[in-house]
């Protein structure tokens, strides 16, 4: 998984981590789509986000792969290779998958609230601060649940919830040495 802390950490990675991470701060402008124009943006969007998720998914797997200095328990290569699969499905899906993007931003969207509620209380029993953390967990576990109930019952609403979680799905908070800090990453 590529993380960067601020724009100096971008110049300084090698080409596919620089390529994860820009491809994964592209969700959040096709999520101000999905907010600005929900019917608009509908038909398109499989192979938007199909296309984002190939690119970040495959840049992320090859910055996982070819680096030396990853630990083993650091490396996120299964989510890497479920980003290329499931992209792949929506490019070549299309809108036949339309019902069925938000229900997968969904259980993204709860992978990672799980990976940040982990945090969370790692944070609290180290007696660093954790609110923050928590606020964040908590508003991925809300929005995965809203965007994987009844998918089928009102899909302008489920973009407008899948615009929202496209904006902040890049962004993570941390703590690092007792400090909380954002962090964007692929």
């Amino acid at each position: 998984m590529a993380r960067i802390d601020s724009v100096k950490d971008i110049k300084q990675r090698r080409a596919a981590e620089r390529t994860a991470i820009i491809g994964a701060l592209a969700f959040p402008i096709v999520g101000v789509a999905c907010l600005a124009m929900p019917h608009g943006i509908m038909n398109s969007l499989p192979y938007i986000l199909g296309g984002l998720m190939l690119l970040v998914g495959i840049a992320d797997l090859v910055t996982d792969v070819t680096d030396p200095e990853k630990e083993a328990g650091n490396v996120s290569q299964g989510s890497d290779i479920v980003m290329i699969v499931v992209g792949g499905l929506l490019v070549i899906q299309g809108t036949g998958l339309l019902d069925l993007i938000g229900v997968i931003w969904g259980f993204l969207g709860l992978s990672k609230a799980a990976q940040e509620l982990d945090e969370t209380l790692k944070a609290k029993r180290a007696g660093e601060p954790w609110a923050l953390l928590a606020l964040s967990s908590a508003i991925e576990i809300a929005l995965g649940t809203l965007l994987i109930a009844s998918p089928l019952d009102n899909i302008e609403h489920h973009v407008l919830l899948l615009g929202i979680e496209l904006i902040i799905h890049p962004f993570a908070v941390h703590n690092d040495e007792g400090k909380t800090h954002l962090s964007a990453e692929a």
